[in-house]
């Protein structure tokens, strides 16, 4: 909503909202220059890493396969931009927030591309839960376009799913391609 506002009018002239655009802002602006932000805020919001004591340094970089000084810099960032904060010996996230990444074309391929990068070498390793598949095929284009629309239709339902569960105890990556050659 405060996008959308922004868009209309000044947002200044909306104090109601001034405080969430900015967060909002602040949230794109980190996810942007630090892909790693998310999926490390995502991690902060499921259920055993809320309940594990202490948040050592590490202790989320390991679970997620990142360097110590990534996983400090993806904290740092989350913190300046007040999504997170420190509370004695854990990170907690201050409010739970989605970030639309569509607005910047150039970025979100950026982004886009760092997702599929990090698909890729989790192949290399997979664990137990993970599931990769492909499928090559050849098909009119009329059914094509019926292909890309379920895709669609399932990625919309996917993130209405992922809006409504509770607890949150996981954190995933889910990775959509459809790639046509003619």
């Amino acid at each position: 909503m405060p996008d959308l506002v922004a868009e209309l009018v000044e947002i200044q002239q909306v104090p109601a909202l001034l405080a969430r655009y900015e967060q909002t802002a602040a949230a794109k602006r980190v996810a942007y220059e630090q892909p790693w932000t998310e999926l490390v805020l995502r991690l902060l919001e499921t259920t055993g890493v809320k309940q594990a004591r202490p948040h050592a340094p590490g202790f989320l970089g390991f679970a997620l396969g990142l360097d110590l000084e990534t996983e400090q810099q993806a904290l740092e960032r989350l913190q300046q931009a007040g999504i997170v904060e420190r509370s004695r010996d854990c990170w907690v996230v201050t409010g739970s927030l989605t970030v639309d990444t569509r607005a910047d074309r150039e970025a979100l391929s950026l982004l886009r591309r760092h997702w599929t990068e990090v698909a890729l070498r989790r192949m290399a390793a997979p664990r137990d839960n993970d599931w990769f598949a492909y499928n090559l095929i050849s098909l009119s284009r009329r059914d094509l376009d019926r292909v890309r629309s379920r895709l669609q239709e399932a990625f919309r339902e996917i993130r209405a799913i992922v809006a409504a569960s509770e607890p949150c105890e996981v954190a995933a990556l889910i990775n959509l391609h459809l790639i046509n050659w003619e």
